[in-house]
């Protein structure tokens, strides 16, 4: 008995920190798009920390966007493709120290349904293995509300739909 009780304490503490990430994922990638939708040029500020934080970077443009002055993301913002993999968010601590985190171990771009011609077959969604964290992250928040369109996720959790700023599990995913 005290197994299934432990078992069960352990799942619900994994459920709600879980739900935490997500929350935060959804509200940060919420915030990130309506910066991102708000701010037609990268304040100098947040220009100055993404040209000085060491990433690598694709192959593409990118557009610095700050949430406050010390958290920036540097996204991958190429004119006709959705790049899924390899933004930033960079965090400066009081001492000027950067945190970064990738979204993605590489690149990974596929093309832009918005930019489909008429006529055209424009993709019904999109779909990625993330294996940087066990939920998706606030990048996948913003990339599925800035390109109006959902992103599956496919972590060590599980699969996930990403919507509207939502984040929802579908289940586990099949392991061999």
């Amino acid at each position: 008995m005290r197994c299934v009780v432990a078992l069960a304490a352990a799942l619900f503490m994994s459920d709600a920190f879980g739900q935490a990430e997500i929350l935060r994922a959804e509200e940060r990638g919420l915030a990130l798009f309506q910066a991102y939708e708000r701010n037609a040029k990268t304040d100098a500020q947040a220009k100055t920390i993404a040209d000085s934080a060491p990433v690598e970077r694709c192959a593409t443009p990118y557009r610095a966007v700050a949430l406050t002055p010390k958290l920036v993301y540097l996204l991958a913002d190429p004119s006709n493709a959705v790049a899924l993999g390899r933004h930033f968010r960079v965090e400066v601590d009081d001492n000027g120290k950067m945190a970064v985190a990738p979204s993605s171990a590489t690149c990974l771009e596929i093309d832009d349904p918005s930019s489909a011609s008429a006529g055209a077959t424009r993709p019904a969604r999109a779909s990625i293995v993330h294996t940087l964290s066990d939920v998706p992250t606030e990048f996948h928040v913003f990339l599925s509300l800035r390109h109006a369109m959902p992103i599956y996720v496919a972590t060590s959790a599980g699969l996930w739909k990403v919507e509207a700023g939502l984040v929802q599990h579908l289940g586990a995913t099949r392991r061999d």
